[in-house]
């Protein structure tokens, strides 16, 4: 769609999450799992119909945001983000300290969507040998309205300029 996401010269934000999400549903698929992906081509699907397609899903599901960061050339890594609790604030900066005191649906995954996160964060840091950015809490839309298990992943920073080998290897872990 028209919507790149992130463009450096490594690549751009579109063109890498979706490669990746293609490859992991062809891991996943031959393990046995059930992937449905909410945008299988280089079409702009919003928001809400993302939220939509994944509340639908009636079986045992998570739901994974694939992202690229936008970082400096100094700046490598990979870091989850799931919902911050009810009460707590965000470790992202973008309320300040004050805590939101709301419920989301997203809220009612909360250990759950830690421990995915958690999996996830061990796993990439492992397989692409990048730095730990770590597992930080947010509330941004898609986590909030989410039903399921779900994280936000950041699966790099295309601006450092090891992005392509790290964005290979990241493509690699499938």
């Amino acid at each position: 769609g028209a919507e790149t996401g992130l463009s450096s010269k490594h690549g751009r934000e579109k063109d890498v999450t979706l490669d990746v999400a293609q490859r992991e549903r062809q891991a996943l698929e031959q393990s046995g799992y059930t992937v449905i992906l909410t945008r299988e081509d280089d079409t702009a699907v919003s928001l809400a119909e993302r939220l939509k397609r994944a509340n639908a899903v009636a079986e045992e599901a998570i739901f994974i945001s694939l992202h690229c960061g936008f970082g400096g050339e100094r700046e490598r890594g990979v870091e989850m983000f799931t919902l911050a609790p009810s009460g707590t604030p965000t470790t992202t900066g973008e309320e300040g300290t004050k805590p939101d005191e709301k419920f989301y649906p997203g809220n009612i995954n909360d250990r759950e969507s830690m421990a995915l996160a958690t999996a996830l964060q061990g796993s990439l840091v492992a397989g692409a040998e990048t730095e730990d950015l770590g597992i930080r809490r947010a509330r941004f839309q898609e986590l909030r309205g989410i039903r399921v298990p779900a994280v936000v992943c950041n699966l790099g920073r295309l601006g450092h300029p090891r992005s392509e080998e790290h964005t290979s290897e990241l493509q690699s872990l499938a």
